[in-house]
């Protein structure tokens, strides 16, 4: 970034203004008098020691003529801070118009807290920003949120918008208002069970083999499968009770949420701000010591993959769990596990499955949703894609779809005839009862106004339910065409005789 000029510097620009105002105002002085010491002497004694003397003596009218442009100057001051104030920061509140001249003189004479902007939930500050300790401000995005603290507690949530800091206050942690997305496991194109290549550093590979165990699992058969897993989540707009199902509140004593277009519900951001964690493993300075409050979904999911995976063998995964057409459930081992990965994070009650997995109809509570439910953490999607294998478990698989696709493929299609013929078959049913209750409809409501059923009367109120039938349907017009003029026919034949 290239440094802006001397002109075009803000700082450099007010000096040079101050400097040339104090010159001319220093000449315009000269020009009218300077004062001497004995002036300054004499005006000191009739204001500070002596003021009864003053209308007697009289001040020095030189002196006493840089006193009041002094006190205009300084009035003047306070009032050009206060107005161009107004437009440093957003406010909402005429109260807040009051903080940021405060705010704006403690920073003129060198006594300001932390001044921080928080965009996208990212905190931007300068170095050692906030270890000042005295009064500051915070300023959020429309996307962005922050619990602050004390060095004893948390003392508030905030959500967008200007946040005047007390003395000592500080950020505890800022969150993401927008819907996330976060990917775990390897990259696009990458192998993870590959050697360290030539080419490759020390570095590079131990960040390979990260990611690769960041998703690793075992099958029941001991098969190592690595697969990415995606999850999309954002704060939780509905934050109630779990054991009452009463919404709590905020610190402060009232249910708020933040005027925002994205979801801002400020009791799921001090939950997501208080639940982030800590590895003990890791140095006091480092930065992965902290967790962020966003890794958890991804988290739990692999948990959930890893346990799920362990039910069941390699050859399940891709395979229909019985080839029996009539027994056959259209859902893959993998299929299972995708879905219930996707259950546990995003409903309350799953269907328990067995040590094979296999649906047991027991519902049981996820634990996965209550610790998201704690954590103000809505998950909306979860999916397992991209499963990788050693080369040698590829080449099985491919060798074995290789020997029994055409044994599938006729098991396919002796399937796909079943299900027509038993179409065919409840289609012809229900066409029979349609065409008996339509060609009865009419005969019904005749004959039972007669004691004595005339044989003829019936049969034609038989053919003119089975026409008003063929009239009122109009799927059947494009398939009788003259069989409607047929049935006409018919009627008259029964008539004549």
């Amino acid at each position: 970034m290239q440094s802006r000029s001397t002109f075009q510097n803000p700082k450099k620009q007010i000096v040079i203004v101050t400097v040339v105002v104090g010159i001319l105002y220093w000449y315009q002085v000269y020009r009218s008098g300077w004062p001497s010491l004995e002036d300054y002497l004499m005006f000191i004694a009739l204001k500070v020691f002596f003021p009864q003397y003053q209308e007697q003596i009289g001040l020095p009218e030189n002196v006493n003529a840089l006193w009041q442009d002094m006190w205009l100057l300084a009035i003047m001051f306070l009032v050009w801070i206060a107005f161009f104030s107004q437009y440093v920061l957003p406010l909402n509140h005429t109260r807040e118009r009051f903080w940021v001249v405060v705010r704006l003189l403690l920073y003129m004479v060198g006594q300001h807290g932390p001044a921080i902007f928080i965009r996208d939930g990212e905190v931007i500050q300068r170095k050692r920003e906030m270890e000042k300790p005295s009064w500051g401000v915070v300023v959020l995005d429309t996307a962005s949120a922050a619990v602050l603290r004390s060095a004893l507690a948390f003392t508030r949530t905030v959500g967008p918008g200007t946040v005047f800091t007390r003395r000592f206050e500080k950020v505890a942690g800022a969150v993401s208002l927008y819907r996330q997305s976060q990917m775990v496991g390897p990259k696009p194109g990458e192998d993870p069970f590959a050697p360290q290549g030539e080419d490759e550093s020390d570095e590079a590979y131990q960040d390979r083999m990260q990611r690769r165990w960041e998703t690793s699992a075992l099958t029941r058969d001991g098969v190592e499968i690595v697969p990415n897993i995606l999850t999309t989540f954002q704060l939780d707009d509905d934050p109630y009770d779990e054991k009452t199902n009463i919404k709590p509140q905020t610190p402060n004593g009232t249910e708020k949420k933040a005027r925002t277009q994205f979801v801002c519900d400020l009791v799921s951001v001090e939950r997501a701000i208080r639940h982030e964690s800590v590895d003990p493993q890791e140095r006091l300075s480092s930065q992965a010591r902290y967790q962020s409050w966003n890794n958890l979904p991804a988290y739990l999911a692999v948990d959930v993959w890893r346990e799920l995976v362990r039910k069941f063998k390699l050859d399940e995964l891709f395979t229909f769990a019985t080839i029996n057409p009539a027994e056959r459930t259209l859902e893959t081992a993998y299929e299972k596990i995708s879905k219930a990965v996707r259950e546990r994070l995003t409903q309350k009650y799953v269907e328990k499955l067995d040590e094979f997995g296999n649906p047991t109809g027991i519902q049981i509570e996820s634990q996965e949703y209550k610790i998201l439910k704690e954590r103000g953490i809505k998950v909306q999607a979860a999916a397992i894609a991209n499963l990788r294998f050693e080369r040698k478990v590829e080449e099985k698989l491919v060798a074995q779809w290789r020997a029994n696709w055409l044994e599938r493929a006729k098991e396919e299609e002796r399937y796909v005839r079943q299900q027509r013929s038993l179409a065919a078959h409840q289609g012809y049913e229900i066409a029979l009862q349609d065409f008996a209750v339509s060609a009865s409809r009419l005969p019904a409501a005749k004959l039972s106004q007669q004691s004595l059923p005339d044989l003829n009367a019936v049969l034609e109120f038989l053919v003119r339910g089975t026409l008003e039938q063929c009239i009122r349907d109009p799927e059947l017009h494009q398939y009788l065409t003259n069989e409607k003029q047929d049935i006409v026919s018919l009627i008259e034949w029964i008539r004549s005789n």
